[in-house]
């Protein structure tokens, strides 16, 4: 596992539990505990990019990590025409540089 990845974990493991950052990840505690200690069985790339994705950077518009998923939804969202502040937030959500870069790496 690359450097970038472990780090990303052991901080969000740190912050909470094993557990707590396994359910974030949408995979089984006993995966990350094996990942986590040099011992998963297969390929680790597909994890990487999950950790990367889940735990990378947060979201410069609305704040917090988001996954590419939830990042996607945002984007694809209707533009909001009632609200000044949420058209602003929606405009620079529409322009993000992070977007661009995550979904190169998925």
């Amino acid at each position: 596992m690359r450097n970038e990845c472990a780090a990303l974990l052991e901080a969000a493991i740190a912050a909470s539990s094993v557990t707590a950052v396994a359910r974030r990840l949408g995979v089984a505690r006993s995966s990350l505990s094996l990942l986590r200690n040099g011992h998963y069985p297969g390929s680790t790339a597909r994890m990487e990019r999950r950790i990367v994705a889940v735990l990378g950077a947060a979201c410069p518009v609305y704040g917090g990590h988001l996954t590419a998923q939830t990042c996607r939804t945002r984007r694809a969202g209707p533009m909001p025409t009632s609200n000044p502040y949420a058209l602003r937030r929606w405009r620079e959500c529409q322009q993000c540089q992070q977007y661009r870069e995550k979904e190169e790496q998925l």
